[in-house]
């Protein structure tokens, strides 16, 4: 089975090829699954606005949708690279598999995804590893689930100007994957 989370692929249910990493052969099309959810967020925003009412713009690898009433959502792949808006570091151990900056009515939104290996005590490890390293950004709310073989530590930040989220799960036996957003809010 495939599953889609915050933009990324994961096989669950049967493996890759050995030796193949499931996600390298999806970059490109998590990279395009992640632009199309961000454009289906700016169309369902922008409510009366039909398709034929936007104007999309590619550059390099930053897109921009504009609709008829001036709603703009600008969305910029980092090619490989955590986005330098995000605060959070790369944990040295895992792989960054996708980063994307993206902003909607003037609010910027930053992603980073990163892949490791390991097992529930290797989980531990990268939680306490980004609980030192968001202590200072806000408040910090940590929720544990270990449920059907995913095990998964959340760990949600909120501060008066942004709001993030690091969650670190298994999706199989061996592979960890350390999902990050970090996000302005309105009105401060």
């Amino acid at each position: 089975m495939t599953r889609v989370h915050n933009g990324a692929v994961y096989q669950t249910g049967g493996q890759a090829a050995e030796g193949v990493s499931y996600r390298d052969d999806q970059a490109p099309l998590i990279r395009s699954m992640l632009l199309a959810a961000l454009i289906l967020l700016l169309m369902i925003v922008s409510a009366g606005c039909s398709a034929t009412g936007m104007d999309i713009e590619t550059k390099g690898n930053t897109t921009t949708v504009t609709t008829k009433d001036g709603t703009t959502l600008t969305s910029t792949d980092e090619d490989g690279k955590l986005p330098d808006g995000l605060p959070f570091p790369a944990y040295p151990k895992a792989k960054v598999i996708a980063g994307n900056t993206s902003e909607l009515y003037g609010l910027k939104h930053w992603t980073g995804s990163l892949e490791t290996k390991g097992g529930k005590k290797e989980i531990e490890k990268i939680a306490a590893f980004y609980e030192e390293a968001i202590r200072d950004l806000g408040t910090v709310n940590r929720t544990e689930t270990d449920e059907d073989g995913i095990y998964q530590i959340m760990l949600e930040i909120e501060s008066k100007t942004h709001s993030g989220v690091v969650d670190i799960s298994n999706w199989d036996e061996e592979a960890i994957v350390i999902d990050l957003s970090w996000q302005e809010k309105g009105d401060h």
